[in-house]
């Protein structure tokens, strides 16, 4: 018994087939390019066919027949490995076509200066004929395919082209030919603002080209338009590079120089007036003009006001926080800039700026009355009794009673006021606690601290069954007894108490025997005890 192993055909078989008419027949050139990647090739059976003629046969890796000129037929090879695997490849051929000169793409080549071409790009790089190139100055190759050339002058070249049995050859003559260049050049005019320069291309032959704008800010910018208008940063000379995109580029380097911005429209506001239902704000003109001729000025708002003055006043109400302003201001020489900024009219906003109505300190404790203060605004304080001062912001009050102060707010220019009302509340941490006990109904929310009061800070604990740890009256809802701990202080922390709060769940088995007993005021005046809200009637005695 033997093994035997199979394995798939290696053999690849591939021909080429190069035709070269000669005078009174034509050269078929053939090529083996047959690959097998386990063992070489080792035979080779050929086999032209043509109309009106016998096949001819080869046996030889590269032969070459003779056929009639005008005729066309087929190529068959059937290749043979050492290893034993053969395979066939065919292919078609046609004589009378010119060939190889007809290869040749152009006898005429029109090229730049200094630019490299090929001279006979058309022809497939591997054909199998000679090629003699003459003369050879410049060539990088005389018996290449398609030798390069670096284009200095109008030249002419003669190419010999021969078959490998040397039947016959074919001489084609390639021109070269140097086209004229044309110089680039390009127009600048300087815009209005200043800065943005108009370029125009005014290459004769050549409307479009390649601008390069020497910008650091921008260096990347590269367009081909015929024309374009580009905005430099600052004042300065840039160097513009404009390369035509004509048959032969030619590139100008050219200084462009812009002045700056001769007109920039610009304005400030100010608060002219108040009322208490509108602010009265003037717009002034800021504008800067280098030729000192702006002679118009257009205002518009986004609210729909508008203006032709210099330095308009608008009527804003205290509903409008901001506007967009539009101002175009114009020269006589016609040039124009705007300006568009969102700003903000409401300049007065006492509101916002006021103290607080109620301030809670600790006896004796200096506490800042208005930590919010703004220093864009005047304040005066009075009275001056337990005040550290009576013209800034946030004064700092010492006190051990309470007291009312009032301060007068205007605006940093002092077009405009308001007069506030402050009381100082000495802190009475009685008065705002919890009672010491509360009685509720199984599972039912019930406030813990009626008397919170918000201007104090709670902290209550544990937070089982609380609504709240932080709020002066928290609801809790619990089916249990449970005792809990509430620190009490000031918002700033200088002073502080600890109430104890025992919650007590009602236990109805101890009221049955009490007729409509209501839990809805079930204590005593004076009692620290808290109602609850439920009711309990008197019913059969349930067992247990």
């Amino acid at each position: 018994m033997h093994d035997i192993f199979l394995q798939a055909n290696s053999l690849s078989v591939d021909l080429q087939a190069d035709v070269f008419d000669c005078f009174g027949g034509s050269v078929l050139q053939l090529r083996d390019l047959s690959v097998d990647t386990v063992s070489p090739v080792v035979k080779w059976q050929w086999e032209v066919r043509f109309t009106g003629g016998e096949a001819l046969v080869s046996s030889q890796q590269f032969p070459e027949f003779i056929v009639p000129t005008g005729s066309s037929g087929t190529v068959k090879l059937t290749a043979t490995s050492k290893n034993g695997c053969v395979q066939t490849a065919e292919k078609s051929f046609e004589t009378g076509q010119g060939k190889p000169g007809g290869y040749i793409a152009s006898t005429r080549l029109e090229a730049c200066l200094g630019e490299v071409i090929g001279l006979n790009p058309g022809t497939p790089s591997n054909i199998s004929f000679r090629y003699h190139w003459e003369p050879a100055e410049g060539l990088s190759d005389t018996s290449a395919v398609n030798p390069t050339l670096t284009v200095t002058k109008d030249a002419v070249y003669k190419v010999t082209i021969t078959p490998l049995n040397g039947l016959c050859d074919t001489v084609v003559e390639v021109e070269v030919i140097v086209v004229d260049q044309t110089p680039a050049s390009f127009s600048q005019t300087l815009q209005c603002d200043g800065l943005s320069v108009l370029l125009t291309n005014t290459t004769p032959g050549a409307p479009l080209g390649r601008w390069i704008i020497g910008d650091p800010a921008n260096p990347v910018l590269d367009t081909t338009a015929a024309t374009l208008t580009y905005t430099f940063p600052s004042a300065g000379a840039y160097p513009v590079t404009l390369v035509t995109l004509n048959r032969c580029p030619d590139t100008l380097v050219s200084s462009v120089s812009v002045p700056g911005p001769f007109l920039n429209a610009d304005f400030s506001l100010k608060l002219a007036g108040c009322t208490t239902s509108e602010n009265q704000i003037q717009f002034e003109d800021r504008t800067s003009n280098l030729l000192n001729n702006t002679n118009s000025w257009f205002w518009t708002t986004s609210d729909g006001q508008t203006s032709t003055q210099k330095d308009p006043i608008f009527l804003f109400d205290d509903q409008t926080d901001s506007v967009t302003v539009t101002l175009v201001a114009g020269t006589t020489q016609g040039c124009r800039d705007t300006i568009i900024r969102k700003v903000r009219v409401k300049l007065v906003d006492f509101p916002s700026v006021s103290p607080p109505a109620t301030v809670l300190v600790c006896p004796g404790v200096p506490t800042p009355l208005h930590v919010n203060g703004s220093p864009d605004y005047r304040y005066a304080w009075s009275p001056s009794s337990g005040l550290s001062a009576v013209d800034v912001p946030n004064p700092v009050v010492t006190t051990s009673n309470n007291i009312t102060y009032q301060v007068v707010l205007s605006d940093a220019t002092g077009v405009c006021d308001t007069l506030v009302n402050v009381q100082v509340v000495v802190a009475d941490f009685k008065v705002v606690a919890p009672p010491s006990q509360v009685l509720v109904c199984p599972d039912i929310p019930t406030p813990l601290n009626p008397n919170g009061n918000s201007l104090y800070v709670y902290s209550w604990s544990p937070a089982t069954g609380l609504s709240a740890t932080n709020a002066p009256n928290p609801s809790v809802t619990t089916n249990q007894d449970v005792t809990y701990q509430v620190r009490i202080s000031d918002p700033l922390n200088n002073c502080d108490t600890t109430v104890t709060v025992q919650v007590k769940v009602v236990d109805f088995r101890r009221w049955r025997r009490l007729p409509w007993l209501s839990f809805a005021a079930a204590f005593l005046p004076g009692s620290t005890r808290m109602p609850i809200p439920c009711t309990v009637m008197n019913g059969p005695r349930q067992p247990g």
